[in-house]
């Protein structure tokens, strides 16, 4: 019994996790001039990094709204550097690698 009260207690704590580990670089984005011209994946781009960075909504309501996965949304403020890449990239060659930079 215990233990189903402990199981449920760690999956509500989970479920109700909403903190975001996302840090913004807090640079502004301007829209281009020649916004209506654009084709429509490049307004839809802009318009999520307008959103994003400018008025400050969240990735989640941003993928809801534009129908994308939040990993696409997060990639594509990434590729605009709107967000801070936290990814650890291996600065060492691999000793005995397959590359020919691990050599």
């Amino acid at each position: 019994m215990l233990r189903l009260v402990r199981n449920a207690w760690i999956r509500a704590l989970i479920a109700f996790d909403v903190r975001d580990p996302i840090v913004r670089t807090e640079q502004a984005f301007v829209l281009p001039e020649n916004f209506d011209r654009l084709p429509r994946s490049l307004q839809v781009r802009v318009t999520i990094c307008n959103l994003f960075a400018n008025h400050k909504h969240p990735v989640d309501h941003l993928a809801r709204l534009y129908e994308m996965s939040p990993a696409e949304v997060i990639s594509l403020l990434l590729a605009e550097g709107l967000l801070e890449d936290k990814r650890q990239y291996p600065v060492k060659a691999i000793k005995g690698g397959r590359r020919e930079t691990d050599h």
